[in-house]
């Protein structure tokens, strides 16, 4: 079991960023919560340091951990996560 889950920060960061995206063997809210507590990437520290919020704007369940990395490195690789930001689409 996996999720792959995308977030969106309230403003931009490195190189104008505004998006991230990670899977997990978990669900993406628990996830969220080890981003928020400063045990998630460096990419969700440096934003916590900044006082930048962010939240999950999409996700996708997998029935194992392999099939979610593999879509991970899919969506990582089309270099468009605003394509699945529901914020941005608004």
């Amino acid at each position: 079991m996996g999720e792959v889950y995308i977030l969106h920060f309230s403003q931009p960061l490195w190189r104008n960023a505004q998006h991230y995206c990670g899977y997990t063997k978990f669900t993406a809210e628990e996830r969220l919560k080890s981003h928020v507590s400063g045990m998630g990437s460096k990419f969700c520290k440096y934003a916590n340091d900044h006082g930048i919020t962010y939240e999950i704007v999409y996700k996708e369940h997998f029935d194992t951990n392999r099939e979610a990395r593999k879509r991970e490195i899919q969506l990582k690789r089309e270099r468009n996560l605003r394509r699945h930001c529901s914020v941005c689409q608004d």
